[in-house]
């Protein structure tokens, strides 16, 4: 898993695990945007 935050996140070899970390990161987004 430490091989997918040395990418920047990109999640491109665990996109599962990374999907739940992108949905709050977008909801984050979006509430502030608001």
């Amino acid at each position: 898993m430490d091989h997918a935050e040395a990418n920047g996140g990109g999640g491109e070899a665990e996109p599962g695990e990374r999907k739940p970390d992108q949905l709050e990161l977008i909801t984050s987004m979006r509430a502030e945007q608001s």
